[in-house]
């Protein structure tokens, strides 16, 4: 037990605590106090350098602040930070309807000429072998194989313009005006939740590499000509297609996670 002027401590026990017994004079009596104090002990690691900075003497006009006056120090930060603008993700269903019109329409478009340019040839080379003397006979006999192969007799190369099924005509069941822009559709994808900063360019380097593109057209803003979030990809076959959804669907891209799938086929 210790004692220090009327102060009686005892040695702590298993649990760190121990008894203060204090005598204290008031008012022409004596009183007993006893206490019940538990001692911790924590440990705290602290770097040497802080400590070194902590105890450099102050200087300037920090060597006048108190305590109090340090602890409510507040500094004018001259540092200019660039805050860019959050990135529209959400789209529009009302623009995303009519920039698909577009696709289809051009996609159409294309076609049509394609068509009327090879109508122009196909017709020109007619009139030539006319000038020839192409002889009634022989014209017949074309007409007569032309309609075999429509037939699709078995054991005859039948070419792609004239395949399909009886009935279909000349030129088979899904083509004319409209057989190679059906074919566009089978193998084009839509994309979603692309940035406002990505380009066709862009699109072509990261598509291009799963098969060879025919066709891609980035919605955009008619003002800011930013891109609107989705576009469409054309493939020459389905199966680079297929190998594109299946590589690219869920990829990370500028920040963004893009959805691919494939495009609704126009009625």
């Amino acid at each position: 037990m210790q004692e220090a002027q009327g102060r009686f401590e005892t040695q702590a026990d298993k649990d760190g605590i121990k008894s203060v017994v204090e005598y204290v004079e008031k008012n022409g009596g004596t009183y007993k106090i006893t206490k019940k104090v538990k001692e911790v002990v924590t440990t705290k690691w602290t770097n040497d350098a802080i400590q070194a900075r902590k105890s450099l003497e102050k200087f300037g006009k920090a060597a006048t602040n108190s305590e109090a006056d340090e602890k409510t120090l507040c500094m004018r930060s001259v540092e200019e930070i660039p805050v860019e603008s959050a990135k529209k993700i959400h789209v529009d269903l009302s623009q995303k309807d009519d920039a698909e019109e577009k696709f289809f329409e051009e996609s159409l478009t294309i076609t049509e000429s394609l068509l009327k340019e090879k109508k122009v040839w196909t017709d020109l080379n007619k009139e030539m072998k006319d000038q020839v003397g192409v002889g009634e006979e022989e014209k017949k006999d074309s007409t007569e194989a032309a309609a075999t192969l429509a037939s699709g007799a078995p054991g005859k190369y039948v070419p792609p313009s004239l395949r399909g099924a009886q009935g279909d005509g000349a030129k088979g069941k899904g083509k004319g005006k409209g057989g190679d822009y059906s074919g566009q559709q089978d193998a084009t994808l839509r994309v979603f939740n692309l940035s406002d900063d990505v380009k066709e360019g862009d699109l072509q380097d990261l598509f291009g590499q799963c098969g060879r593109l025919q066709r891609v057209f980035l919605a955009k803003d008619m003002t800011t000509y930013q891109s609107k979030g989705f576009a469409f990809i054309t493939y020459y076959n389905r199966e680079d297609a297929q190998r594109a959804i299946d590589r690219l669907n869920g990829h990370g891209y500028d920040n963004l996670i893009m959805k691919v799938e494939w495009a609704k086929p126009r009625a």
